[in-house]
């Protein structure tokens, strides 16, 4: 004799015991839970153009266009890319000329910017700025910052971080000596309104001047130093929110 127990479960022997049933039936389901929900986290990817000299760039992941004509100084979102191995090309948009080609290899759950930087001065070379992203949220009532040396001709800087208008003179640097294609550490701040004076490397002089720029709790942003026509100038990354 035959005992149905529910939809879908078809029929159990009324001999073997109900209870011990219900139990194989829940860890069977369990189980294919499990495995229904063990999925590999995408890796997340985006890149700049930070080149003044290459005005426009198509970006590709192996064979996948990424961007078709990513204009300076601007940035691709990021895009969701299976864990494992691509190769980056970049070229000038509309041509085939490779400026890049570099084999990478993404993890999961990682996110990655290549920063696209003109190699040297009036140079249309590119040299590829590699970074991991860290995207967790900051401490609550805090927000990050990262700053990213991409000229080739502003030579290492000391970076200010200060009150709009406050200067350099009595300040100290929150970055010294960055050279060309340097990253920062992540760098913690209360929200609010700052100024982003970029100096050479133990000296006062201001080379770069980001002007006032607001940041809001819960932000994580990348400030990138570049090369523009006529001299230097900063662009802004929304890393998180």
């Amino acid at each position: 004799m035959y005992l149905k127990i529910a939809q879908g479960y078809g029929l159990v022997k009324r001999s073997q015991p109900l209870g011990f049933t219900v139990v194989l039936l829940l860890l069977a389901a369990a189980a294919g839970c499990k495995s229904a929900t063990t999925v590999v986290a995408n890796a997340q990817f985006r890149a700049m153009n930070a080149s003044v000299e290459q005005p426009s760039l198509t970006v590709l992941l192996s064979s996948t266009t990424l961007a078709a004509s990513l204009a300076y100084p601007t940035a691709t979102p990021y895009t969701a890319e299976t864990p494992g191995g691509y190769t980056l090309h970049v070229e000038p948009a509309g041509t085939t000329t490779s400026l890049i080609n570099q084999p990478l290899v993404f993890q999961p759950g990682t996110f990655y910017t290549v920063i696209a930087a003109q190699s040297g001065f009036a140079s249309t070379t590119l040299t590829p700025i590699f970074l991991t992203d860290d995207n967790t949220p900051p401490n609550s009532g805090q927000m990050e910052l990262r700053i990213v040396n991409a000229s080739p001709d502003v030579g290492n800087v000391d970076v200010y971080v200060v009150a709009p208008g406050k200067g350099v003179q009595n300040a100290s640097p929150t970055v010294s000596n960055m050279a060309f294609t340097a990253a920062s550490d992540y760098q913690p701040l209360a929200p609010g309104s700052y100024e982003l004076y970029f100096t050479a490397a133990g000296q006062k002089t201001i080379l770069i001047d980001s002007g006032p720029v607001s940041f809001a709790a819960g932000q994580i942003r990348t400030v990138v130093a570049l090369d523009k026509t006529g001299g230097f100038a900063t662009s802004t990354l929304a890393d998180l929110h």
